[in-house]
């Protein structure tokens, strides 16, 4: 597959548009649901009595990876459409 023209240029475009998309909606949706969770599990805890630091501090920071992890695959699906976009065409 080229990143420059050819015949399936118009579809990898394409392509790379659905990806990025679809890492923009996956990222906003994990952000929205990440602190929602983690005040459930930690209210969970606290009405249990198991409630402890570690368990806190470990459940921040899966929650933190998760959205970093989500915000860094939407850079790269729309730096890599970007980079599909701005290529020139062989028409010209």
């Amino acid at each position: 597959m080229r990143e420059c023209g050819g015949s399936s240029r118009v579809a990898t475009v394409l392509h790379a548009y659905a990806d990025a998309e679809r890492a923009r909606m996956s990222r906003r949706f994990l952000w929205g649901a990440i602190p929602i969770l983690s005040i459930l599990l930690i209210a969970v805890q606290l009405a249990d009595g198991l409630l402890a630091r570690t368990s806190v501090t470990v459940l921040l920071a899966l929650g933190t990876a998760v959205a970093a992890a989500a915000a860094i695959e939407e850079w790269r699906a729309s730096k890599r459409l970007q980079t599909l976009i701005r290529c020139r065409s062989d028409i010209s």
